[in-house]
């Protein structure tokens, strides 16, 4: 049950279970079958494939076609597997946006106090899971944090076993590193996620061999901004008028992909008060032109595919974060010059800046023929 509400979570959560569930088989090959073992593992089956099968099927076609496109790297990943930066380009990631330097100073320490662990069976369970998934990501070619989340839980862990074994020491300089740790990662939140008690303009970073440039500390907004902030600008208005233009489904080409602005944000559905839910924006994303492409090509597929287009005068987004970030630029420009003919200008929405992003202005084009 646990394995099939997970897949319909992340299709990779599998992945994590790989581990747990050989050791759990290797110890099952080992004993002496029983029937009622097998009739269990059949029944787990079973509930795992009517979970899962259902939603599979009907959307396999739509998560294929998806599935090649976020597989392929963005413009941050590394282009080699074998270099040292891929091999090494998770660890970086893990020290900086997951367990800080600090934390992962202590995680060394920790993990090699958990190695004289007498539980070989529970050592042997943390560290394959960390060990295969770590090594499985670095070599896919679409690098993102947020697919190593699930090994935090093990990571914490070892590190918790780290702290149970200062505290079992009774020192006074143990009870205070103990303390130290956990003050560290309080008020490292506070101030990341409500600047509290100072505003995060901090940090401060070495170049280490292999890694190259790491965060001793990161209490900042900068490239990386954690903390809250209430947005002000006005999603419902763009979606009104864009659905005002006419009744029926609207193509929508996004050149902009900000915190404040992007897909997620101008889903209709997100409102539960919003007077156009029955109705439904398709969103154009993934437009990746070729380098040869030519401006009358770009100007049959605007008025093939798209109804309306939204973009910024100024900022598009993170490049590094963008896979089609020259396309979506060259689409920008190509608006911005006066050369979509078959496109007009019908409102404008200024954006506010903040010290992370500059104040902008969006343009919301329609098709002439609507």
């Amino acid at each position: 049950i646990l394995l099939g509400l997970s897949l319909l979570t992340k299709w990779y959560s599998l992945l994590f279970f790989f581990i747990p569930l050989l050791l759990v088989l290797v110890s099952f090959i080992k004993k002496k079958p029983d029937k009622n073992i097998i009739f269990n593992i059949l029944i787990g089956t079973c509930f795992l494939l009517i979970f899962v099968l259902p939603w599979y099927l009907i959307n396999f076609d739509f998560l294929s076609k998806m599935g090649i496109v976020t597989i392929t790297p963005e413009k941050a990943d590394p282009s080699s597997f074998l270099s040292a930066q891929n091999l090494f380009f998770y660890l970086k990631l893990i020290i900086m946006f997951q367990l800080s330097f600090i934390g992962s100073i202590f995680l060394i320490f920790s993990g090699y106090w958990f190695l004289k662990y007498k539980e070989k069976n529970i050592k042997m369970l943390i560290f394959l899971t960390i060990l295969f998934n770590y090594v499985f990501f670095t070599f896919v070619g679409n690098k993102n944090i947020r697919v190593l989340f699930s090994i935090m839980p093990f990571l914490a862990m070892i590190m918790a076993y780290g702290i149970n074994f200062l505290l079992d020491k009774k020192r006074n300089i143990f009870i205070f590193l103990t303390f130290f740790i956990f003050l560290w990662y309080i008020f490292s939140y506070l101030i990341l996620s409500f600047g509290v008690p100072m505003y995060p303009r901090y940090k401060y970073a070495v170049n280490l061999p292999l890694l190259g440039w790491l965060d001793v500390y990161y209490l900042h907004y900068y490239p990386i901004k954690f903390i809250y902030y209430d947005n002000k600008f006005d999603y419902k208005e763009v979606l009104t008028d864009i659905f005002s233009l006419q009744n029926r489904k609207m193509k929508l080409l996004l050149l902009v992909d900000t915190e404040k602005v992007n897909q997620g944000n101008l889903d209709p559905y997100l409102y539960k008060k919003f007077l156009y839910k029955k109705k439904d924006i398709y969103f154009i994303n993934y437009v990746d032109l070729e380098n040869s492409i030519s401006e009358y090509e770009i100007d049959n597929f605007l008025n093939r595919e798209v109804d309306v287009v939204l973009l910024p005068k100024k900022y598009i987004g993170l490049p590094e974060g963008i896979r089609e970030y020259d396309s979506l630029k060259r689409l920008q420009q190509f608006f911005l010059s006066g050369k979509a003919k078959n496109f007009t200008l019908i409102k404008e929405y200024q954006l506010p800046g903040d010290e992370f992003y500059p104040a902008d202005t969006l343009f919301l084009y329609k098709k002439k023929s609507l």
